[in-house]
């Protein structure tokens, strides 16, 4: 509910914003947070469970006006997002608006003519969508005046998926942030360990991989290395009891368990006692299903994580084979197995890969630069 005399401020249409956990939920508030950061006035318009109106959210940065208009379906939601909208842009003159994700954006699009719009690009949100909603994809994505992808991968296939848009007015990469970069910078990593813990958090879907994940652990088991391990799997998802049976089923107890769902604090306690994260990513759903980015990677490698991540999707525009962390085969179980075997097995390898990747993340993820990027491909 900002007021017409802000020197500069944003529009955000967000499909869902925290409380509500997940990764386009998260991008919303750290990019609203980086615009409070880089001077700019935020106003939220979106849907989550809870009473609807308006809340101011209090953070580090500053306040931020939250509009929640309720759940329901999705064409009531986008309803009602619309109205918002259409409300806000005729009571104040944004300097530009943010969809984070396109289908928020077409709640946007026909109020914002006056103000550029900005609608970000995470991968899996444009592949996977009913038949009958990828004619409005179509005609919706052009009428945007920037289009932002959060890696290389991700914009590939959205070129791939949509050739009309290569002579679009306004396309980008720009890389996503990291959720915990005080917290990591903070933070000294720890290489001398008596027992290596191998880390994966992520929704447990089929994409994530985790039951090769799993199965590649059975492999190591019986191999007499070094020093010992153990594996933690944190995180919900439908998968869950599928995982939980494998475990249960290769007599993997004594070496995996699972914490199911974690908050904040606790995720970064994790993070901070990680030797190896794990996250074999494959493209599920006959390859529609991507991992656009892999935020949770890059968080993991900022503490000082060697990662292994698979070669589909987003991770490999940030990791660099042997050098800031070790891609794999998701498909294969023996790849992974023979990845995490040499981690465990060579401390100083470890080590090397480790500091490598969490200098990179940390010199190059910046939430701050994201929202800059855009600002300047607007032109605002």
């Amino acid at each position: 509910m900002m007021s017409s005399t802000t020197e500069k401020s944003v529009l955000i249409c967000a499909k869902a914003f925290p409380p509500v956990v997940g990764g386009v939920e998260s991008y919303s508030e750290h990019t609203a947070q980086a615009y409070l950061r880089c001077g700019v006035t935020p106003t939220v318009l979106t849907s989550f469970p809870g009473e609807s109106g308006w809340t101011t959210r209090e953070y580090p940065e500053g306040k931020i006006d939250v509009l929640n208009v309720g759940t329901g379906s999705q064409p009531k939601i986008l309803a009602r997002l619309a109205r918002a909208a259409r409300s806000q842009t005729r009571a104040n003159r944004f300097t530009f608006c943010h969809a984070t994700t396109w289908r928020a954006g077409v709640a946007l699009l026909p109020w914002a003519r006056t103000p550029r719009t900005a609608v970000t690009v995470h991968g899996r949100e444009i592949l996977i969508n009913p038949f009958y909603l990828r004619p409005v994809l179509r005609r919706a994505l052009p009428r945007f005046d920037l289009l932002a992808s959060v890696s290389d991968y991700t914009g590939a296939r959205l070129q791939q998926e949509f050739p009309e848009l290569q002579n679009s007015k306004g396309r980008i990469v720009s890389f996503n942030g990291l959720s915990y970069r005080r917290e990591a910078c903070l933070h000294t990593p720890s290489f001398d360990r008596s027992k290596v813990r191998i880390y994966s958090f992520c929704r447990l879907v089929e994409r994530k991989n985790l039951l090769n994940a799993v199965r590649a652990i059975a492999l190591l088991k019986d191999k007499r290395l070094p020093v010992p391990f153990e594996y933690v799997i944190s995180g919900t998802g439908p998968l869950a009891d599928e995982i939980r049976a494998a475990i249960d089923r290769l007599e993997l107890h004594d070496h995996v368990r699972m914490t199911g769902y974690l908050p904040d604090s606790q995720v970064i306690e994790n993070f901070k006692n990680t030797d190896i994260f794990l996250h074999p990513q494959v493209a599920a759903v006959s390859d529609l299903d991507i991992e656009g980015f892999g935020l949770v990677i890059a968080d993991a490698m900022s503490f000082g994580a060697a990662a292994v991540v698979g070669k589909d999707g987003g991770p490999s525009d940030f990791i660099e084979d042997d050098q800031t962390g070790l891609i794999v085969d998701g498909g294969s179980v023996e790849q992974i197995a023979g990845a995490l075997e040499r981690l465990v097995s060579d401390e100083k390898y470890r080590q090397r890969i480790a500091t490598q990747g969490r200098a990179w993340c940390l010199d190059n993820l910046s939430w701050d630069n994201h929202v800059l990027d855009i600002m300047r491909a607007l032109e605002v």
